[in-house]
């Protein structure tokens, strides 16, 4: 599992786990995450720029709970990693998950959560925006200071 958040602001359950809505979020290092789409280059620019602006992340990634494969926030971990962060708030969901929806963003690309997992486990990503993986409902936001995942 990730390590603890040592934050107070967001809500927690009993164990302690901070929640974004109804999903537990955990700080997870970013060597064991698993990317599966290329990222733009471009849109990861202004990222940056509006993670170092704001000083805290407010977003968490979502992986699937085993693998650590990234279903969603690429471009976030690819922030983390240019900002050299040690570890990023994650939500970890299963396939199958009633919240989840797994769908392409191109019409010509049918995506299956078994592409998605090989693209992990081969280190092949997939094309940037192939992917489309929908909570519903939202997670809330979160707001921890980047000090705190440097390290």
């Amino acid at each position: 599992m990730g390590l603890e958040l040592p934050i107070v602001s967001e809500s927690r359950t009993a164990s302690g786990a901070v929640m974004a809505g109804c999903y537990e979020v955990s700080l997870e290092p970013l060597q064991g995450l698993r990317p599966t789409e290329r990222i733009e280059v471009g849109r990861a620019a202004c990222l940056i720029e509006k993670i170092l602006a704001a000083r805290v992340w407010t977003r968490p990634i979502l992986i699937e709970g085993t693998s650590k494969a990234v279903m969603d926030g690429h471009h976030r971990l690819n922030a983390a990693r240019t900002l050299g962060l040690a570890c990023v708030p994650c939500i970890r969901l299963r396939y199958g998950d009633p919240r989840l929806v797994l769908a392409s963003w191109r019409e010509d690309f049918v995506v299956t959560p078994e592409l998605v997992l090989a693209s992990a486990a081969s280190g092949e990503p997939l094309p940037a925006r192939t992917s489309r993986h929908v909570l519903n409902p939202k997670p809330h936001p979160v707001r921890i200071p980047l000090e705190l995942l440097r390290g």
